[in-house]
């Protein structure tokens, strides 16, 4: 029975594994590279070990005003992940990273520059999941270049430079040195949307989103990538800006926002990514044990349970869409999922205590 036992534990981790999630990364001086102030090491056991990791990074802001303004990339040491400020400058200490870590079902597309794919400002993705497939999948970009060549600009997506074509290109119109690497992922698991800018979302130098699984939720974690053209001709719009998210608590919405304070402008187009927060268990989580969700995956039921009263629960489908709502819970509810469609749902528990977003997975 123990062998039993210890088997389904660990067929329920590898399933776990094989979805997306994001791991928020924060720059503490017990985190930066000894000798050189502009590098942190990043460790998570699903990254440390594993060069073909399937990850890509984005700042955002950690419940404080603390930003790292500066062009970021990423490289690979040997043994861990590494977030280096890409012009050399010392890492802002107490900044935060949303770390996107892909599952099973994510791709992992590897792009350098050369003489043959890049023209001045941009360069050509030649691979079959973007080849004449116009916008084609959303996807997220960061430099893995670590030597002489690094890109400390503002990069985005592009289509159409040549029929047929995604491309990368520098939105302040510096030339593209030869042997620039980046990842680009294509999720799987996660939640995908369009978002545009426009004057009813801007205030000053941000952009609100408007989406159920981040609206209201400090605790969501998503990462985006500017793409150029996206909504057509009148979302061709460069905006070399260095960019960041942080939550406005006063509206209850998550915003994109320029890290230098210049102002938005309509029309800017993003991919933006939703994957659950993953935290370790040795990080300091006040939700970390507030609300639990088993089995998972489920069959049959689920049942939702908290340390304190449920004031709400909603439940979302992987592409936002509402599938249940309850209030006035008490502090555990049983949840019929025999007849929902095989797949991924985010549960949103509204405690007294605060928002839990936990993923459920049916069967």
């Amino acid at each position: 029975m123990k062998k039993i036992i210890t088997l389904f534990v660990f067929l329920i981790s590898l399933s776990l594994f094989a979805q997306d999630k994001i791991y928020q990364h924060k720059i503490l001086p017990s985190n930066i590279l000894s000798g050189f102030p502009y590098a942190s090491f990043i460790d998570h056991p699903d990254l440390n070990g594993n060069p073909n990791a399937k990850i890509v990074v984005k700042a955002t802001q950690l419940g404080t005003q603390v930003v790292n303004n500066h062009p970021i990339d990423l490289f690979y040491n040997g043994a861990k992940w590494i977030i280096e400020n890409a012009d050399g400058a010392d890492l802002v200490i107490n900044s935060g990273f949303n770390v996107f870590i892909g599952g099973n079902s994510t791709i992992l597309v590897k792009h350098s520059t050369n003489p043959a794919n890049t023209n001045g400002i941009i360069t050509q993705i030649d691979d079959p999941n973007f080849n004449n497939n116009n916008p084609g999948p959303f996807a997220i970009i960061t430099s893995t270049t670590t030597d002489a060549n690094r890109i400390n600009v503002p990069y985005a997506f592009d289509y159409g430079e040549a029929q047929g074509f995604r491309w990368i290109y520098t939105e302040n119109g510096t030339t593209f040195p030869f042997d620039v690497d980046f990842n680009i992922v294509i999720p799987g698991s996660s939640t995908s949307f369009t978002h545009i800018s426009n004057n009813a979302n801007m205030e000053v130098n941000q952009t609100r989103l408007d989406h159920p699984l981040l609206n209201g939720n400090p605790d969501a974690t998503f990462v985006f990538e500017h793409y150029y053209g996206i909504g057509g001709a009148s979302t061709n719009v460069d905006f070399p800006h260095f960019l960041s998210s942080r939550y406005d608590n006063a509206r209850g919405q998550w915003t994109i926002y320029t890290t230098d304070g210049s102002f938005f402008v309509e029309n800017v187009a993003f991919d933006v990514v939703i994957a659950p927060r993953e935290v370790l268990g040795t990080e300091d989580n006040q939700f970390n044990t507030e609300v639990t969700l088993y089995p998972n995956p489920a069959k049959d039921f689920v049942t939702i349970k908290a340390n304190s009263v449920i004031n709400k629960i909603s439940v979302f489908s992987i592409l936002g869409q509402e599938v249940l709502t309850a209030d006035n819970i008490a502090t555990d509810f049983k949840l019929n999922v025999s007849n929902w469609e095989t797949g991924t749902y985010f549960a949103k528990v509204q405690t007294e205590k605060g928002l839990q977003t936990i993923k459920l997975i049916k069967n």
